[in-house]
């Protein structure tokens, strides 16, 4: 085994139980530890790696003495040496008296104790209050240490038994409890002043109620005033009652059942709810018959009527719900200047608002908003570092035929949408979409009752990019990207204009292309649809085809020479496709059989090399061509002319002109 010693030890020790009281029960319950930290190296002073099983022993003396407790710790890692444990998580060390010297042993891997041992500082002495018999003392009130007097004053007395201090206020002074009186004076029946930093009045109660302010006749019910930073009036309950009722019972008054005002930058008034559980509300409002149920004023030119926030970036509830039970509107926004008539922001993941009619037979709607102004009457607004829509509606009726959101504009100007979306952005500036699979509905549906568009793409852009209507089929969708329908009794399907009114391409309603500037096709021969004798996977690009004798309208591959029945090749990417077929039925049974054009061909050499423009003909080898010998040709033979040589050595691929005659 490596010998091994401490080159330096870093040691901090920490006596500690959570929730220390003064009571032995509390004490007891949490076990005590000790953070122990220590630097290993070997005898050269390099720092040693880990892990390593550590063996801790306490004694009462430096050099020989009694044990007093024992721990091993097996898989301490080591980081450059450096090694941090917690004393007592395997053992406990409740059974230690720490009421005298203490000394701390270590050994490494089962070895022989480090010398020296490591004495013990002052923190770990704090624990020998938890070997006291009948709990810890309390060592000082209120920073005053050692013998502490505690004496009644007016009006109070301080009574001793069996170590428990009872505390009473005596009746019959100025303020006893419980305090009742009446003024009937014109002065003020109470004032209290504070010049300190905590409460002018603090109120606690664990009954039915913690404060009730009542004023019979015109002067104020409770008035509290603060100049510093803390309230001037501050009320809490414990039970179930009410924390404070302020009460206008003079139905002549005018004024407020409770007033606040402040000339600071604080809010005049805050109501908060800690209470982790769901609760009614936090600030709540009734009113008989009252117009209002809540008015706000701002007289200034800086400041919010209203503002509803919630605080919590994980609450997805919304900033206000506004619910009207009856008929009318949930909510009712005007605005009459050059102001928005609804400004509604969320910097949560929730919503900035929900209007909603619960009542089935109301006809009304969740959100009507008016401008008088030139200023918007609704207005969404999404920040910089929102992920939230600026606004959401939502039908829930299923079987509802009303819209979502219905827009109407009356203005009878050319040109003037009703609704119109602006992205200043890169993204798109509207999306309908319909994720619904249960039916054919549609995304976006557009009808112009006069002789206007019903839907107008247009764009002001350059590059290819840069498209008026583009219509898409997402990736892996077999939908149609474009249909056009013409159910009316127009002539055309599709006109197409390079300039406005000059028609360059149209559609006819029977399915007739007409062009302008004639048609440019990617392919290079011009095929038809034909049936084949046997199967069509028995037939590849480039074969030699020839009439069958079979049956009517059928071809098949070559199998003689000289045929006077060829008549084209199977194309490879016909540029054309010919058939009597209509557009909607398949062609899956046919193949496309090129009759004019350069399509690729299968060739052999069975007459010889072939050269760039050489007559072909059938070969014996089905499927395939040769050269003609010019003597040996029969009228309807010649099946097209060589665009490239072949050097006759058994089959291969080459351009044929093919033009069968």
């Amino acid at each position: 085994m490596k010998s091994i010693s401490f080159y330096r030890i870093v040691f901090l020790f920490v006596a500690l139980w959570l929730g220390f009281t003064p009571a032995a029960s509390s004490v007891s319950a949490q076990q005590a530890t000790m953070s122990y930290q220590g630097y290993l190296t070997d005898l050269n002073g390099e720092a040693l790696d880990g892990p390593v099983a550590l063996t801790f022993r306490l004694y009462d003396a430096a050099l020989g003495g009694a044990m007093l407790w024992e721990e091993s710790q097996t898989n301490v890692p080591l980081s450059d040496g450096v090694f941090s444990v917690m004393l007592g998580s395997r053992t406990d060390l409740d059974g230690v008296a720490f009421d005298g010297p203490r000394y701390l042993s270590v050994s490494v891997d089962g070895g022989d104790a480090l010398a020296p041992r490591v004495a013990l500082g002052t923190a770990p002495m704090s624990l020998y209050a938890r070997s006291v018999a009948d709990g810890a003392a309390v060592r000082s009130i209120n920073g005053m240490a050692d013998e502490v007097t505690l004496e009644g004053g007016d009006n109070v007395t301080i009574t001793e038994t069996d170590g428990t201090l009872t505390i009473d206020a005596v009746a019959g002074g100025s303020f006893a409890l419980p305090f009742e009186g009446e003024n009937t004076t014109n002065e003020t029946a109470m004032k209290i002043t504070n010049t300190g930093t905590l409460f002018g009045l603090d109120v606690s109660s664990t009954g039915v109620g913690a404060l009730t302010a009542q004023g019979l006749g015109d002067a104020t019910a409770l008035f509290a005033f603060a100049e510093g930073i803390n309230a001037a009036l501050s009320a809490r309950t414990s039970g179930t009652g009410t924390v404070a009722t302020f009460t206008q019972d003079n139905i002549a008054s005018t004024n407020p059942a409770l007033l606040a005002t402040t000339n600071g930058e604080g809010p005049a008034g805050l109501f908060r709810n800690t209470s982790s559980e769901l609760v009614d509300a936090t600030l709540k409002v009734e009113s008989e018959e009252a117009l209002y149920g809540v008015h706000s004023i701002v007289n200034g030119t800086c400041c919010i009527a209203g503002f509803f926030e919630v605080d919590n970036p994980q609450h997805s509830g919304a900033a206000i719900t506004a619910m009207k039970r009856g008929f009318g509107d949930a909510v009712h926004v005007e605005a009459r200047d050059e102001s928005s008539g609804v400004a509604s922001y969320s910097h949560g993941i929730g919503k900035a608002g929900i209007f909603a009619i619960q009542n089935p037979a109301s006809a009304t709607d969740a959100l009507e908003a008016y401008s008088f102004g030139s200023g918007d009457a609704f207005y969404a607004y999404q920040g910089n570092n929102a992920t939230g829509r600026a606004a959401h509606f939502e039908h829930k009726n299923a079987s509802s035929s009303t819209p979502t959101v219905l827009v109407t504009a009356n203005s009878d100007v050319l040109a003037t949408p009703a609704l119109h979306v602006t992205h200043t952005g890169r993204g798109t500036a509207g999306r309908f979409e319909v994720t619904g699979t249960n039916g054919p509905g549609n995304a976006l549906y557009a009808v112009s009752q006069g002789p206007g568009v019903a839907i107008h793409g247009a764009t002001q852009g350059t590059g290819a990019l840069a498209v008026g209507v583009w219509a898409n089929a997402a990736n892996g969708s077999n939908a149609v990207p474009l249909r056009v329908s013409q159910d009316g009794t127009g002539n055309d399907i599709a006109v197409f204009q390079a300039t406005t009114g000059v028609n360059q391409a149209r559609i006819d309603r029977t399915g007739k292309g007409f062009f302008n500037g004639g048609t440019q096709n990617s392919g290079a021969d011009i095929a038809e649809a034909f049936e084949v004798e046997g199967s069509v996977a028995a037939y590849e690009p480039g074969d030699v085809l020839v009439i069958s004798t079979r049956t009517d309208r059928t071809v098949e591959k070559s199998d003689a020479a000289y045929s006077t029945r060829v008549v084209g090749v199977y194309a490879t990417k016909p540029g054309v496709l010919l058939t009597e077929r209509g557009i909607d039925e398949t062609l899956e049974d046919t193949v496309p059989m090129g009759v004019v054009g350069v399509i690729p061909t299968k060739v052999s050499g069975e007459n010889g090399p072939i050269r760039r423009g050489d007559l072909l003909v059938t070969s014996a080898t089905p499927g395939h061509a040769m050269k003609a010998d010019p003597e040996a040709l029969r009228v309807g033979a010649v099946l097209g002319k060589a665009l490239e040589n072949f050097d006759g050595a058994g089959t291969g691929l080459i351009k044929v002109l093919v033009n069968a005659k």
